[in-house]
């Protein structure tokens, strides 16, 4: 799932963003820190278990924003197009997301063999998502 958010406030945005997905009588809930600074449009990606939640059958989904000085929940709201299942994008290539769902790097099937392992390489430690032409996989980078 894919949701964008714009900081149109003159503030910076530094805590937490929340994710709400009901599908089939079943709520789940993604939580993430995040800093979304003034006049600033991000695109997060949720990975999520197509098993669970099927985007023909229909679901909702919320997004909401953690306010810092109440600890309250705030939802947020979008005159344009909301939470929405990420259509399929023609790509040649690879790309690399955290295990939280941020972009962290698109590489061009031309370049895969000269730099995909330059860089996972220099990556820190950590647990990334890889997505391509034959699916999407799980990398551990342990050193």
């Amino acid at each position: 799932l894919e949701l964008q958010v714009c900081n149109p406030s003159d503030n910076n945005f530094e805590e937490n963003l929340k994710l709400v997905v009901t599908a089939k009588g079943k709520t789940y809930e993604c939580e993430m820190a995040t800093s979304i600074y003034s006049g600033q449009k991000i695109t997060y990606r949720f990975l999520v278990d197509y098993n669970d939640i099927d985007t023909q059958d229909g679901y909702s989904a919320e997004a909401y924003y953690k306010e810092t000085n109440t600890g309250e929940w705030i939802q947020l709201k979008n005159q344009a197009t909301g939470v929405r299942a990420t259509e399929g994008i023609a790509f040649d290539g690879l790309e690399i997301y955290s295990v939280d769902g941020k972009f962290v790097k698109r590489i061009a099937f031309m370049d895969i063999d000269g730099s995909y392992a330059d860089i996972l390489s220099s990556l820190p430690k950590g647990i990334y998502v890889v997505r391509d032409k034959n699916g999407t996989r799980k990398v551990v980078k342990q050193r």
